[in-house]
């Protein structure tokens, strides 16, 4: 298991605080996040099917569509749910995380990455936490 610090040195001024401890990806939820990268890369949209989505990301979806919540998600963004939440619970924590980050906003693969879980999910102790 791996921690940030919570205070980061001159260098890293620009890098977010993170307090918790996280889980880095396992090997096939890395080769996905890898594939979507690559499948949007050059400014290109995944066509997906909404039954076609995994169970998280539909979780995710369906909640944004009845309580009409202001936020978007392209539809890598919207895979890469499925990547760092594995259960309906961790869907729904996803969903609150980019909604305080991203209200009135679309949310894109690239920000998944580099601005909501830079250092991967939460592990199962921060969650019980």
């Amino acid at each position: 298991m791996m921690t940030y610090p919570t205070k980061p040195n001159e260098t890293d001024k620009n890098l977010p605080v993170y307090r918790g401890k996280f889980v880095p990806l396992s090997d096939g939820s890395a080769e996905l996040l890898l594939r979507l990268i690559l499948g949007v890369k050059g400014g290109g949209e995944l066509k997906v099917k909404p039954d076609d989505l995994p169970f998280p990301s539909k979780i995710v979806a369906k909640r944004i569509e009845a309580l009409k919540l202001p936020i978007k998600f392209t539809n890598a963004a919207l895979i890469a749910v499925s990547v760092f939440a594995d259960n309906p619970g961790k869907a729904v924590l996803f969903l609150m995380d980019a909604l305080n980050k991203f209200e009135g906003k679309t949310l894109t693969l690239d920000a998944i990455c580099t601005d909501l879980y830079p250092f991967g999910f939460y592990d199962e102790v921060s969650l019980i936490d």
